[in-house]
C-alpha cells in the first residue's frame, strides 16, 4: 500500500488504468515485450530517439513491493548517455524470468479493488468496477497509461528485474 501511495504522491493524475498497470508491471515485469532483444533493441531505439534526455527525473524507480522489479526511465537514460544494447539485455534476461502467475496478479488487484472500496484509495468506484470487468474480459491484458497520465508525465520507461540491472547498471554508463 505504501508504494501505491508513493506513486499516487509523485503522478497525481494517476487514473485506474495507470494503477492497474504498475501492479501488472510489479507482478509480472516486462514478460509482455518477449525475448527476442533484437527486437528489443530496435524498438528500444527508436523510442530512445524519439524522446528528450532529462536530466532532473531519477533513473531508476521502484514498482513492487519487494523491490524484485524497477522501472528504468529512458530519458534519463539517455541524458546519461546509457548503453542502448546493454539495456535490451537486461530486458530480455528480466523478461525470460516471468513468472506468469495471474493467480498473483488476480489477488492483488483484488486486495486494491478491496481498499477502494473501502474509501482508502480516492478511485471512483463504477470506474474501478468497469476497468476491472474490462481486464477480465480482455484475459488481464497490460494497458496503455491512460491519456491523462501520457499528457501529464510522458512516460518513457522499461521494466527490469533490478538483479540483472544491479549486475550491469556500473557497465551501462561511461
Amino acid at each position: 500500500m505504501n508504494l501505491i501511495l508513493e506513486h499516487l504522491n509523485r503522478y497525481p493524475e494517476m487514473e485506474v488504468q495507470d494503477l492497474y498497470k504498475i501492479i501488472y508491471q510489479a507482478t509480472l515485469g516486462p514478460a509482455h515485450l518477449g525475448t527476442n532483444e533484437k527486437i528489443i533493441l530496435s524498438y528500444l531505439n527508436r523510442e530512445i530517439e524519439s524522446i528528450n534526455a532529462d536530466p532532473e527525473i531519477d533513473l531508476v524507480e521502484n514498482i513492487s513491493p519487494s523491490g524484485k522489479y524497477i522501472r528504468i526511465n529512458l530519458k534519463k537514460f539517455k541524458n546519461k548517455s546509457g548503453n542502448v544494447k546493454l539495456l535490451a539485455n537486461v530486458i530480455a534476461l528480466s523478461a525470460k524470468e516471468k513468472v506468469l502467475n495471474m493467480e498473483i496478479l488476480n489477488k492483488r488487484w483484488k486486495m486494491i479493488a478491496r481498499i477502494v472500496d473501502s474509501g482508502d484509495l480516492l478511485f471512483d468506484k463504477e470506474e474501478f468496477r468497469q476497468f476491472s470487468n474490462f481486464i477480465i474480459s480482455n484475459k488481464s491484458e497490460i494497458p496503455h497509461h491512460s491519456k491523462k497520465y501520457r499528457e501529464c508525465y510522458s512516460p518513457s520507461y522499461r521494466v527490469v528485474l533490478k538483479n540483472y540491472w544491479d549486475e550491469v547498471a556500473r557497465d551501462v554508463f561511461d
